[in-house]
C-alpha cells in the first residue's frame, strides 16, 4: 500500500490583524518529503503517529509530500492559500496513484477566499484522487467540523484530550481505519448533525 501525507495546519483568528501570509508560513515551515520526516520522526504529532506508528504497524509506505505550518494568527491570504494548495494537490498527482490519503489539518483554517480551507482541501483531493481511494483526517480538538470535510474524506477523527496530549495515537487510529478501508474489511459512513448550541468553553 501507498499511502500519501499532506496538510495544512493553521488555527485561524479572523480577529488578528497579523495576516497569515505566505512570508509568514515559510518562516515558521514548510517542509516537504524528508524534511517533513526528519522534523516530526520521534516527536508527539498526527504527522508522528502516521509516520512512527501507523506505517510500522500497519506495513505501508507511507509518502510524505508537503506540510505548511503557521502559528494561530489572521486569516490565510489569497496568495498563501493559493500557492500553498495548489502544490499540495500538484505534488499528489504527480507522485500518484495511491492506495489512500491521510490529510494532517487542524480543521479551523480560514483563508480570504475560503472560510472553510479544510473542506476546501478535502475537497481538492478528492476530485483528484476519486471517490474509490480512502482518504481520513486527524484533526484539532478545535477544530470547526463542517459538511464539506464530511462529504469528501471516509474517516475523519478528532483529538480527545484538552491540553491535547492524544494526536499521536489518535493518528494511529485514522491511519487504521483508512488502511482497513483499503483492505475491505470496514466500509466507513460518516454523517453530519449541528444542533444550534455554543459550549462554553471551561465545559470542553
Amino acid at each position: 500500500m501507498r499511502i500519501a501525507t499532506l496538510g495544512i495546519h493553521h488555527e485561524t483568528n479572523t480577529y488578528s490583524p497579523v495576516a497569515a501570509d505566505h512570508a509568514q508560513c515559510l518562516a515558521d515551515g514548510i517542509e516537504r518529503g524528508d524534511e517533513i520526516i526528519e522534523t516530526y520522526q520521534n516527536a508527539q504529532s498526527t504527522l508522528t503517529g502516521f509516520i512512527d506508528d501507523a506505517s510500522k504497524t500497519y506495513g505501508f509506505e507511507l509518502v510524505p509530500l508537503i506540510f505548511a505550518h503557521t502559528g494561530p494568527i489572521g486569516t490565510i491570504t489569497k496568495d498563501a492559500f493559493d500557492r500553498i494548495a495548489g502544490e499540495m494537490i500538484a505534488l499528489l498527482e504527480a507522485n500518484g496513484p495511491w492506495d489512500g490519503v491521510l490529510l494532517a489539518n487542524h480543521g479551523a483554517a480560514v483563508s480570504e477566499e475560503y472560510p472553510d480551507v479544510d473542506g476546501e482541501i478535502a475537497r481538492r483531493v478528492r476530485v483528484l484522487v476519486g471517490q474509490k481511494v480512502p482518504t481520513g483526517k486527524a484533526l484539532d480538538l478545535h477544530g470547526n467540523l463542517s459538511p464539506a470535510m464530511v462529504d469528501h474524506t471516509d474517516a475523519i477523527v478528532f483529538y480527545r484530550t484538552n491540553p491535547h496530549l492524544d494526536a499521536r495515537p489518535l493518528a494511529l487510529e485514522c491511519a487504521e481505519i483508512i488502511v482497513r478501508t483499503i483492505k475491505g474489511e470496514v466500509k466507513p459512513i460518516q454523517t453530519l448533525e449541528m444542533p444550534s448550541l455554543v459550549i462554553n468553553i471551561i465545559k470542553q
